[in-house]
């Protein structure tokens, strides 16, 4: 998830595991309730499931497309399945919550709100900038594709543990069937 183009190779997959400190901000400004069903659908090594797991009654699906993830996934998750998630069989979800590879964030963000139950809710880290661009300005324009709510980091997330990019990230939030209701705040 960082930024690209700044003298370093890109990881493969987009591999860049989700911060703990960005994950906790979310959760403590957006408290989520149990007794959900849960997908991660690029769950990497699992921060984002093991932070989930403080909520009681979860049952969580953590989705990766990395086979040596598995053995760290397994221990956090209800069920792990490897796979594609732009082509795997998945059954409706109230919340979908991840850090999906920036390349593939249109198609991520896209997929899940066809997954996501009425009423549910899709959380994705993504760049501030994911807001930006003349392709997504289409997406944006559609009243179904209005965000309930936008938690900006405060602080710059490391996703390498060697310091941060010149990038703002923020948590995008939709509720497809939800009050209309937005929340913007920085966390």
């Amino acid at each position: 998830m960082s930024a690209t183009n700044r003298g370093t190779k890109r990881r493969d997959n987009d591999f860049y595991p989700t911060p703990d400190d960005a994950i906790n901000a979310l959760l403590d400004a957006l408290p989520l309730r149990g007794g959900w069903r849960v997908l991660e659908p690029g769950a990497g090594s699992g921060n984002i499931v093991k932070a989930l797991r403080r909520y009681e009654g979860m049952h969580i699906d953590a989705l990766e497309i990395r086979e040596e993830e598995r053995e760290h996934l397994e221990p956090l998750a209800d069920r792990v399945i490897i796979g594609d998630y732009m082509t795997a069989e998945l059954e409706p979800y109230d919340l979908i919550i991840g850090n999906p590879p920036f390349s593939e964030a249109m198609a991520f963000v896209k997929r899940s709100l066809e997954l996501v139950k009425p009423g549910g809710m899709v959380i994705f880290l993504l760049r501030t900038a994911f807001l930006e661009s003349d392709a997504r300005f289409e997406f944006w324009k559609d009243p179904e594709n209005q965000l309930a709510g936008l938690y900006t980091l405060h602080k710059r997330p490391s996703f390498t543990g060697k310091g941060t990019d010149a990038t703002s990230y923020s948590w995008f939030v939709w509720q497809p069937g939800g009050d209309g209701k937005q929340t913007i705040k920085v966390i």
